[in-house]
């Protein structure tokens, strides 16, 4: 029998999941909605995905996409309904996100209070049943660790990152991050190295922002880990909570190109980050002045890119087929 990887739905072979992207998000609940709205907005968000799911495995063969919020921010049924509706092979993560980021004028606390008060064992429980039991007293596995730092040097990340590389070695599970800046990329990859995190199984997440560049993508790939690119299209920075110089609009796919034409194709994967968020009483989608971007934007803008720029298609394949399912595949 060959490798497994978990879905919403249940184990699926590697050989069916068509191309993947490994970063995406669907509705984050960073405010709840009010009880008379809940349905409805759950709604909105079922429809809204169940129509980009459905055009990105009929139109483009991707069939697998990687949903990077973690479990205290999902919704359980509408993940199933989604991936049931769209035919997505649709993955869930388990971890926790940085302590506090402003969003809109809205101060989010990303990680539950009790986060502070529980030792990094515990925490990796958390996690590890997660991975194996089910999650949010369901069955339904998660498939893949996500990890999010901001001071690599506080009590709090270094106890996230601990019980990371502590779920990691229990059940084989993959780590990826929201690594936004060149210190927590580095300083993550540091800390799971010597917590004893193999790099092969570390994904910088992001790894194209936050004053990213050629020399410090070839530094890590150097170093064994891979590197997921989001940053596609985005050119102000205060969109996105940099605070960096803007971007040329095609920056990632030069610094991917580059990577590529020095052999590291293998060490590289790339997703649109795509979300869709209820906050300030209604549904934001997150397309930072781009109104075509979401998901599918991976092949009406990425692809083509990076084919401009000399990326072969079996480049391409390796990059959104082979590396992914590295990724997720640990049965």
């Amino acid at each position: 029998m060959g490798k497994t990887f978990e879905t919403v739905l249940g184990e699926v072979y590697t050989e069916e999941s068509g191309y993947i992207l490994p970063h995406e998000h669907i509705l984050s609940l960073l405010e709840i909605p009010p009880l008379e709205r809940y349905s409805e907005v759950i709604d909105e968000a079922h429809e809204h995905f169940v129509a980009i799911y459905k055009e990105l495995a009929e139109k483009y063969n991707c069939k697998t996409v990687v949903e990077c919020s973690t479990s205290y921010w999902m919704d359980m049924e509408l993940a199933v309904r989604i991936a049931r509706e769209s035919g997505i092979n649709l993955v869930l993560s388990t971890g926790w996100y940085s302590d506090q980021y402003a969003l809109s004028k809205l101060d989010v606390c990303y990680r539950p209070p009790e986060f502070n008060d529980k030792p990094a064992e515990v925490i990796a429980n958390v996690m590890i049943d997660e991975l194996t039991v089910g999650m949010k007293g369901t069955d339904i596995k998660a498939g893949i660790i996500k990890i999010a730092v901001s001071d690599i040097n506080s009590d709090s990340d270094l106890k996230l990152l601990k019980a990371a590389a502590i779920t990691h070695k229990e059940t084989g599970a993959s780590i990826t991050t929201h690594t936004v800046s060149i210190a927590s990329r580095i300083g993550t990859l540091n800390c799971l190295e010597e917590l004893g995190v193999d790099p092969k199984r570390i994904y910088l997440g992001h790894a194209d922002g936050g004053n990213g560049s050629i020399c410090e993508s070839l530094l890590l790939v150097k170093r064994g880990c891979n590197l997921i690119f989001t940053i596609w299209g985005i050119t102000n920075p205060d969109l996105i909570g940099w605070d960096d110089f803007p971007l040329p609009k095609n920056f990632s796919s030069h610094v991917m190109a580059a990577l590529v034409d020095d052999g590291y194709a293998d060490k590289m994967l790339f997703s649109i980050d795509y979300s869709v968020n209820y906050r300030d009483g209604g549904l934001k989608r997150s397309l930072y002045e781009i109104p075509e971007r979401t998901s599918l934007y991976a092949f009406t803008h990425v692809v083509p890119q990076l084919k401009k720029l000399g990326v072969s298609q079996a480049d391409i394949d390796k990059i959104m087929i082979e590396n992914p399912r590295k990724m997720l595949a640990y049965r």
